[in-house]
């Protein structure tokens, strides 16, 4: 999916996109923080919160949905 077409399907905020496909791209939740400059624990509440919202009940459904559309 194009940006748009997975915000739109999702209803994600332009930072859950951001995290969305660091997630697809395998990234862990320090590598999420890092790369993102916020504290680990922002990095697995924005996860946390990512999951629900794309009915995924694991990182590698995230990059299912994100793939498949």
């Amino acid at each position: 999916l194009d940006d748009s077409e997975a915000r739109a399907r999702f209803g994600l905020t332009a930072r859950e996109l951001e995290v969305a496909r660091l997630v697809a791209q395998g990234l862990t939740n320090k590598q999420l923080a890092e790369r993102l400059g916020v504290s680990f624990y922002t990095a697995r509440n924005h996860v946390g919160r990512l999951l629900p919202k794309m009915r995924a009940s694991g990182r590698a459904e995230v990059d299912a949905a994100l793939r498949a559309g």
